[in-house]
């Protein structure tokens, strides 16, 4: 499979700071899909939803729903960035993809371009 068959759900956290995690997955996407990947952000597809129709913003409300497109997608990235460890969310996610067999990718963030780290190395964009 080429970088540009496989569909890439992004994790990472969102409740410590719900319009800052916003931002941040919309630069992440970005910087993304601006290397040609295509790339899922259930934060980028839920946020403004939730807001706007007065739905739950908590993990609990949209596991199904986030379970249902990590099994779509090829492989699971991780945004790295603060609070992605404690997410209760984020950890659900990767158990999620680590149950189904997908590839658990992590990602940093450096301007508009990325670190991808999956063992055994690095890799910058």
């Amino acid at each position: 499979m080429t970088t540009t068959d496989k569909l890439i759900y992004l994790a990472g956290p969102y409740s410590f700071n719900p319009k800052k995690a916003f931002v941040r997955h919309m630069a992440y996407a970005a910087a993304l899909m601006n290397k040609g990947l295509f790339v899922f952000s259930p934060i980028l597809h839920n946020h403004q939803l939730a807001h706007t129709h007065k739905l739950p913003t908590d993990s609990e409300f949209w596991k199904t729903h986030n379970k249902q497109m990590i099994l779509r997608c090829n492989e699971l990235w991780v945004m790295i960035e603060p609070g992605w460890w404690q997410s209760k969310g984020t950890q659900y996610e990767i158990s999620i993809a680590v149950e189904a067999g997908k590839l658990v990718t992590y990602v940093m963030l450096d301007g508009d371009s990325f670190y991808v780290f999956s063992s055994p190395a690095c890799t910058h964009y």
